[in-house]
């Protein structure tokens, strides 16, 4: 249906600007001249379109590579006798099949948050608030 409406478009919009170089170019020349004009035009339109839609299709799956590559890991079977290398996740299972000994086994991750701080000089503080009490 699109298709449809674009070429009844190009029909309309070049026949009119047949009409308007009929005496310069004549009808049909006119016609083809436009027609053929509003093809290349729609042709360029498109394959630029495409392009970028391709290049943000191309942006997505670089980001997607790298995290899995971030989240890509070994992992050791319980039996000790293999290591499988997977891709492990915060809050889904993780379960592998190692071939040696035949058992499925699971990777459960869990986060801790940590609190990162600084040490302080707890005298140099101190002085630094009696010094400022003094100035008030």
């Amino acid at each position: 249906m699109i298709i449809l409406k674009s070429l009844v478009l190009t029909i309309i919009l070049s026949t009119l600007l047949a009409l308007g170089l009929r005496n310069i170019l004549g009808f049909w020349e006119g016609f083809c001249l436009a027609f053929a004009l509003q093809t290349i035009i729609s042709f360029v339109f498109s394959s630029l379109k495409i392009t970028k839609e391709q290049d943000i299709a191309d942006e997505y799956q670089a980001e997607i590579d790298e995290l899995i590559n971030m989240c890509t890991t070994t992992v050791e079977c319980p039996c000790g006798k293999r290591q499988l290398e997977g891709v492990v996740f915060v809050g889904i299972d993780n379960t592998f099949d190692c071939e040696d000994c035949g058992n499925t086994f699971k990777a459960d991750i869990s986060v801790t948050p940590t609190l990162l701080t600084e040490p302080t000089d707890v005298a140099t503080t101190f002085d630094d608030l009696l010094q400022k009490q003094k100035e008030l």
